[in-house]
């Protein structure tokens, strides 16, 4: 299981493919498995990658209320060198977020 993996490497978390309920309640089950170890459930860094589940508007704050440090996502399609700057631009759209301001 990849949760004991974490407790036993001391290493990060990258769960895959949860949704942010389902991501609290593994994160309960870190807590548990991380008792005695000298590690706490903020000493792991989560990154989740959601791969096959909807996007949403409110997917990052989401994410973030159930303890994820990071996400990562699948643009949904192949992107090469020169299309990824509008790729992230979709990206930013579909998330409801905001590219920062060059400068």
């Amino acid at each position: 299981m990849a949760l004991r993996r974490v407790v036993r490497l001391g290493a990060d978390w990258l769960p895959v493919n949860l949704m942010p309920e389902e991501l609290a309640g593994r994160r309960s089950d870190l807590t548990a498995l991380l008792e005695g170890t000298g590690r706490r459930l903020e000493d792991v860094f989560t990154t989740v990658s959601p791969t096959r589940r909807p996007a949403g508007d409110d997917m990052v704050d989401r994410y973030a209320a159930a303890g994820a440090d990071q996400l990562l996502v699948n643009l949904g399609r192949r992107v090469t060198v020169d299309d990824v700057g509008a790729a992230l631009d979709d990206l930013t759209g579909a998330f409801g977020l905001q590219a920062p301001s060059a400068g």
